[in-house]
């Protein structure tokens, strides 16, 4: 992951714009996220414009989840939705989807691979 990814689908003049985000970040198991303080808002968190989450979801367990609450997916969580995501970015022909997919993998298997108690946390706005 890099900062470049953090929005990277919403700069000026991209067709996403204007689209509200889904948040994703790895975070510990303890941790307290407020996106209001900076102290307490994740590092490298992935804006993933609404329209692309809807994309990832209709294949995958993203859309079991309620983007108005954080939501939190743990290590076996994660594990099924790397395989989802891997298989999602195998079958599309969209550029954007395979992308987003490719993040969100990233993410999620950094939960799976992780010797801490990590989570990954998943939040509209």
């Amino acid at each position: 992951m890099t900062p470049a990814d953090d929005d990277c689908f919403r700069g000026p003049g991209s067709r996403y714009e204007h689209e509200e985000p889904v948040a994703f970040a790895v975070i510990e198991a303890t941790a307290i996220i407020d996106w209001s303080d900076p102290a307490h808002t994740p590092a490298s968190t992935l804006w993933l414009p609404e329209t692309l989450f809807h994309k990832l979801a209709k294949t995958t367990r993203l859309d079991e989840l309620d983007l108005n609450r954080q939501e939190c997916l743990a290590s076996g969580a994660c594990q099924q939705l790397s395989q989802e995501l891997k298989a999602l970015e195998a079958a599309t022909q969209d550029p954007d989807v395979r992308k987003a997919a490719g993040l969100v993998r990233t993410r999620a298997e950094l939960v799976v691979v992780s010797a801490r108690k990590q989570l990954l946390l998943v939040e509209g706005s």
